[in-house]
């Protein structure tokens, strides 16, 4: 599911600590997490805690470090390394036949370009984690609102659906009987001197139970009743469980049009699909 959220804070060094969180769609959950190297060691309860709470999706997750304009000191920067990356770009530049760089915004956004002093580590870590959870809460409240204007759009795509099942309903009474008509006449401009009226008709029931769509109609109705149940249920996380009620309504939606034998039932049917097309790359879109 898409979403976006965002949040900062100053460390004690003076350095401005960003946190991003951006998501796209997708049918499971993949995580990038960029932490600063000194953090290492609590990637991985960091992964689970995400895990747990974003659930699905393409999740990206940057934990950054800047320097706070008026508030950085010479003192947190890390000379050493500024120097080495900046021989190393010289070098780069020499090579390709470009010009001298003049990087020092590049540089200052560079790995390990500040000095963090280790014995702060832990109390600084609490800082982050408290940020990271101010961006979590920035992100679930863009991904509530996404929700709520994809969870009324698939509402109204399904009242689509319905509108054509009642319209199949219609026209679904007088089908059988026009089909049996039809029938009838193609036998007798055959004109087929003797036929067993018993032994017609029994072959007329059985051609009209093949082409019976009454359980297909029940059963389509039943799908998408639940379908927005499932939806309106605000307490569990049933983007795949929607998906999979989608799975069955196209299922008895191509039964209805194999079976239809009638012009304006069959346009009903590429009407529904063509809506539910709509419903299985929103639901992608939920949790």
């Amino acid at each position: 599911m898409t979403g976006y959220g965002k949040a900062t804070a100053r460390m004690s060094s003076g350095v401005q600590l960003t946190v991003e969180i951006k998501s796209l769609n997708s049918k499971g959950f993949e995580l990038f997490l960029k932490l600063p190297r000194q953090y290492a060691d609590h990637e991985f309860g960091l992964r689970a805690d995400l895990a747990s709470k974003l659930e699905r999706g393409k999740v990206s997750v940057i934990v950054d470090f800047d320097a706070a304009e008026s508030e950085t000191k010479a003192a947190n920067l890390h000379r050493g390394n500024l120097k080495a990356y900046f021989r190393e770009l010289c070098e780069i530049a020499a090579e390709l036949g470009l010009p001298q760089p003049q990087t020092l915004d590049v540089l200052l956004r560079l790995p390990e370009a500040y000095i963090v002093n280790e014995n702060t580590n832990e109390k600084e870590w609490l800082l982050i984690q408290d940020t990271i959870e101010k961006a979590l809460v920035d992100f679930q409240s863009f991904r509530a609102k996404e929700g709520k204007n994809t969870g009324d759009e698939l509402q109204d795509i399904v009242r689509k659906i319905n509108d054509y099942l009642n319209e199949i309903n219609k026209n679904d009474s007088t089908r059988l009987l026009e089909i049996k008509t039809k029938i009838r006449n193609a036998i007798e401009q055959l004109k087929i001197e003797s036929i067993d009226d018993s032994r017609l008709n029994q072959e007329l029931v059985y051609y009209a139970e093949k082409l019976d769509i009454a359980e297909e109609k029940l059963r389509l109705k039943h799908h998408c009743d639940f379908f927005i149940a499932t939806l309106l249920d605000k307490d569990k996380s049933n983007g795949r469980k929607l998906n999979f009620i989608a799975q069955e309504m196209g299922r008895e939606i191509n039964t209805i049009g194999s079976k239809a034998n009638n012009l304006m039932i069959q346009q009903m049917v590429v009407e529904m699909k063509n809506e539910l097309e709509k419903i299985k790359e929103q639901t992608f879109n939920l949790i």
